[in-house]
């Protein structure tokens, strides 16, 4: 009896093992199944999410291991080594992050492979036109060099050396179509063509710009299909060069910031694009990157746990003028990433595993299974989830962990410190992009009046040639009146945008930012401010211009602009007390006081003392007498 259920276990396992083989192939082809990882060679590529770029700096610090094992970075690959490090010293052998900030799938087609997809060349992407790489902060200058080789084998090497891989890339796609289109529409601005005559007229402008609208959107969402194609070529390049690399996706998330609020405001009140239209493209472009993963059989990640990642958060993502993660939200990301590529989700009894599950918080599942598997060996730091997860943490909870500075933090705040810059130091480096050269922005002004023409010419003269020559042409006139260690151009742009995120600060659904209007006083008194911004007024209070400015009513500045009735000028009073200054608004500091914006704009107007009026002869020969 005993020989007969021998034989019978050995035949079924014999008709058993197949079938064994059958299904463990199919389980190993639905994800990356290569041998976990007890040293890890981290590779990251990818744009502005992966670069560390964020609203505190506004600058890319991605970070670098030096031949010492030291790690620097504000980016969360550079967290994520961090963290490798610090729970086993040893783990991590190998760390190079090549994010560049404003590259598209096609530009990593072209880096990885030049010659197959010419269409990616740095070049002809104008938002990464003027990136140069910087040593203390990055790889990027020693593997791309100007971005004009034949092909890069420093990044090739790397991907061959590389067992895991993390990468953010789509989101810049559909906002390159949005900068080109702008491009095509270049025409608007010359004052002769019919396009700006639509623009111009308040019967056609509304029609005009809901077509672009249209058009707009049909552009980004093209742009958004191409990823598809564009992301599945990216993997299958980087596979070709190394079959055992370990390649992790992430996707993106939506601010509710200042910056996401304006945008849905201008696109809604000019063109006709509805706010969900701008909640919709990262969703959409998530999806791609969700599915392209899939069928390719890489780690699809989502990173952004919806219970915390919120339009009630505070700390993760950018507030101001930016779309981007806080450093806050980027040691969020390199923490969730972490745990969702080393936690052993079928350990029992474990709520980490379990929370990691839930697919109301995450959208990494497919058919109620995991988009990614586990990569990294846990034995390597602990011998369960709940030791691995007190020694990351530090036996604190995840936010307080999240929220606190390490030492790794302050050095980095301290390496960086210099070198921060701001909104408007950003906007300088776009007008100064090819695309503005012989670009002349008086032809914007849509006036004739001979007061302003006076005012223009006597402060800039000739076209430079561009309109970055322009502005630094006009910094260069006006420097004397100037606050000392100043950047004219740059204080006046923050000052604007700031501004203008503290109106928006309150709106807190996209309904509310329909019904949103803002007068043209409202807009008015805050350029105002803001061109005063980094002026000193006591130098600035001799200039005639100056004093027949500030006697100006905001509904006289805009019909001088050519957007009112036919206004009366003042001629400048001199001043009772020498050393008086002309009455400025305030509204900016009530505003931040907490004052509303309509009830300072009614201040401000009621105060001000009524324009001299003179006949339409005085205004023609009104000038200037001197700067």
């Amino acid at each position: 009896m005993k020989k007969k259920a021998r034989k019978f276990l050995r035949l079924t396992s014999l008709t058993l093992a197949p079938f064994s083989v059958f299904t463990t192939l199919i389980s190993a082809g639905c994800l990356q199944k290569n041998s976990l990882l007890s040293e890890v060679n981290y590779l990251a590529l990818g744009d502005s999410l992966t670069a560390g770029f964020n609203e505190e700096t506004y600058r890319d610090f991605q970070g670098t291991l030096d031949k010492d094992g030291n790690l620097s970075g504000q980016s969360y690959p550079a967290y994520f080594a961090y963290y490798l490090q610090k729970l086993n010293k040893n783990s991590l052998v190998s760390y190079d992050n090549l994010a560049i900030s404003g590259t598209t799938t096609e530009n990593w087609l072209y880096l990885l492979n030049p010659t197959k997809y010419p269409n990616g060349k740095m070049s002809d992407n104008p938002l990464v036109t003027n990136y140069s790489g910087n040593e203390k902060y990055n790889e990027i200058g020693s593997v791309f060099g100007d971005f004009n080789k034949d092909s890069y084998p420093g990044l090739v090497e790397k991907v061959k050396k590389a067992n895991l891989l993390t990468m953010s890339v789509g989101a810049n796609d559909p906002f390159l179509a949005i900068f080109n289109e702008f491009k095509k529409w270049a025409s608007i601005i010359k004052p002769k063509s019919e396009e700006a005559k639509k623009l111009l007229d308040p019967n056609e402008r509304a029609n005009f710009l809901a077509e672009k609208g249209m058009l707009l959107k049909a552009e980004v969402n093209k742009k958004i299909e191409e990823i598809n194609t564009n992301l599945d070529n990216l993997i299958k390049e980087l596979k070709a060069l190394n079959p055992k690399l370990s390649i992790n996706l992430i996707g993106y998330k939506l601010p509710n910031s200042g910056f996401i609020k304006i945008l849905k405001y201008l696109l809604y009140t000019y063109a006709k694009i509805e706010t969900d239209f701008i909640n919709e493209i990262p969703e959409k472009i998530n999806k791609i990157i969700r599915e392209t993963a899939i069928k390719n059989k890489v780690n699809y990640i989502d990173v952004y746990d919806k219970s915390i990642w919120n339009d009630s958060d505070k700390n993760l993502m950018a507030k101001n003028f930016d779309f981007h993660p806080s450093i806050q939200g980027y040691k969020k990301i390199a923490h969730q990433l972490l745990l969702k590529l080393t936690l052993d989700q079928e350990e029992k009894d474990d709520s980490n595993a379990e929370e990691l599950k839930n697919t109301t918080n995450f959208d990494d599942f497919d058919e109620n299974k995991p988009t990614y598997s586990k990569v990294i060996d846990l034995s390597v730091f602990a011998k369960s989830n709940k030791e691995f997860l007190e020694k990351l943490n530090e036996n604190k909870q995840t936010s307080e962990f999240i929220a606190q500075k390490s030492t790794f933090d302050t050095d980095q705040e301290a390496a960086i410190k210099d070198d921060k810059r701001t909104f408007g130091n950003i906007v300088r480096e776009i007008v100064s992009l090819p695309i503005f050269d012989n670009f002349d922005f008086r032809e914007l002004i849509p006036v004739s009046n001979p007061f302003v023409k006076a005012i223009i010419n006597s402060y800039l003269g000739k076209p430079a040639g561009s309109l970055i020559k322009d502005i630094e042409q006009l910094e260069n006139k006006v420097k004397d009146y100037a606050k000392p260690n100043i950047k004219i151009f740059d204080t006046i742009i923050d000052s604007f945008i700031r501004k203008m995120v503290a109106f928006f600060a309150e709106l807190n659904t996209d309904q509310e930012i329909k019904e949103f209007k803002m007068s043209p006083q409202i807009l008015f008194l805050t350029l105002r401010n803001a061109i005063l911004s980094p002026f000193d007024l006591t130098k600035l209070k001799d200039s005639a211009t100056f004093k027949i400015l500030m006697n100006l009513k905001p509904e006289q500045i805009l019909t001088l602009l050519g957007l009112g009735k036919t206004p009366s000028v003042p001629k400048p009073e001199k001043p009772k007390d020498q050393g008086s200054m002309p009455q400025t608004d305030t509204s900016s500091q009530k505003q931040e006081s907490g004052t509303s914006s309509t009830d300072s704009t009614k201040a401000t107007t009621e105060n001000q003392k009524p324009a001299e009026q003179t006949n339409s002869s005085e205004q023609s020969s009104t000038e200037p007498k001197s700067n």
